[in-house]
């Protein structure tokens, strides 16, 4: 079993091992961050324009242009109304163009 020559010698060892481990772990945390990061880069919202119909409903146009980034055609709505700044899902005008979100 080999001593140490002396206390600093322990103790530069001991520093180093802590500096090791620390590195190990900063590496480790930025790779998860950066795999995270790629994850929602994936599922990134993108917006079309669709002009209203005389009589469609926006539960019409949403059922149409739900796509699967969503998981009930009520959440799909709520994004709806919170994008175009809708007072309510029912105020909507024949001719004018709501913004769509979809997600790829």
């Amino acid at each position: 079993m080999r001593r140490f020559a002396s206390v600093s010698d322990y103790k530069r060892k001991v520093l180093r091992a802590i500096i090791g481990f620390t590195l190990i772990f900063v590496l480790m945390m930025g790779f998860f961050a950066l795999r995270t990061l790629a994850d929602t880069n994936a599922s990134k919202v993108r917006y079309t324009s669709v002009r209203i119909q005389e009589g469609q409903t926006l539960t019409q146009i949403a059922s149409d242009h739900m796509n699967k980034g969503y998981d009930t055609l009520d959440e799909y709505i709520d994004e709806i109304v919170y994008i175009n700044r809708l007072d309510s899902p029912d105020n909507i005008t024949a001719g004018a163009y709501l913004c769509l979100p979809y997600r790829k």
